[in-house]
C-alpha cells in the first residue's frame, strides 16, 4: 500500500500547473480583466503549494 500512496503522490504532483500555465490560462478567460487575479507558490511543510485566487475588481 505505501508504494501505491508514493505512486498517486508522485504522478499528481507531475500533473499540477506551473504559475506560467495558470497565467496562460487566466489570460484566455473571456472577461478576465474584471477581476484581479493572485497566483502565487507558498512552502507548505517539506512541499509547495501553487494557488489562484480571483476577486472582482
Amino acid at each position: 500500500m505505501p508504494l501505491f500512496v508514493l505512486w498517486d503522490g508522485i504522478v499528481s504532483s507531475l500533473r499540477t500547473y506551473s504559475v506560467k500555465e495558470m497565467n496562460a490560462l487566466v489570460a484566455g478567460l473571456d472577461g478576465a480583466g474584471k477581476f484581479d487575479w493572485d497566483i502565487k507558490r507558498v512552502k507548505s511543510g517539506p512541499s509547495v503549494v501553487l494557488y489562484l485566487l480571483g476577486t472582482k475588481k
